[in-house]
């Protein structure tokens, strides 16, 4: 009888070490799931935490480059259209509208001026550095020969590039960037030419 119980309780004591093994084995499956859980959600919030930082990157230089080019095309028609003579009204709406655009050189660091001049870019006065900028003054719908008088409408349009390639994930927003990360920003302005002022040149 003795041998019969030392032989039982040895068996549930084996019994019990193997259900306590197989909850260990259970415990520590648990764990790792749980660890790869934490591991995916760290990666998922990881990945919309810097898409977040991107996207306010992205938004803080856009209008920091299109808040310049509204006004500069403001500036710029408006001095177009204080004359009657078409050569002066174009070129003094380029060069108001230039002016209302870029940086004074200097504002600006010499030799970071002659590297931004060599690769043919252009710093804003709101710091942002651009390329191809342009600044055009035209009669309003007719173009270039369209008439130049009293009443007449005048466009300036200002337009650059902005590279945002650098911003990580930007891509998924790919519908207003080229193929290159380059955004497009153009403004335009439209006035008509004062129809009861006195002539003036």
């Amino acid at each position: 009888m003795n041998n019969k119980t030392s032989f039982l309780s040895s068996s549930a004591r084996l019994d019990g070490l193997a259900n306590k093994t197989m909850r260990e084995v259970v415990r520590g499956i648990r764990n790792a799931e749980r660890g790869e859980a934490q591991s995916f959600e760290f990666v998922v919030s990881t990945v919309l935490m810097v898409f977040t930082i991107s996207l306010i990157a992205f938004a803080v230089m856009y209008w920091s480059a299109r808040l310049p080019a509204k006004r500069a095309a403001i500036d710029c028609v408006r001095n177009a259209v204080s004359t009657l003579d078409r050569d002066i009204g174009i070129s003094q709406g380029v060069e108001t509208g230039v002016r209302a655009l870029v940086m004074p050189d200097n504002l600006v660091n010499p030799a970071t001026l002659a590297e931004l001049q060599a690769r043919e870019l252009t710093i804003l006065s709101t710091g942002v550095i651009v390329s191809n900028l342009t600044v055009e003054v035209r009669p309003w719908p007719a173009g270039f020969g369209g008439p130049w008088g009293r009443g007449d409408k005048v466009r300036c349009r200002v337009r650059y590039r902005l590279n945002v390639s650098a911003l990580p994930m930007l891509d998924m927003v790919q519908p207003i960037l080229n193929a290159n990360g380059i955004l497009e920003i153009q403004e335009v302005a439209i006035l008509a030419i004062e129809p009861y002022k006195s002539d003036w040149r």
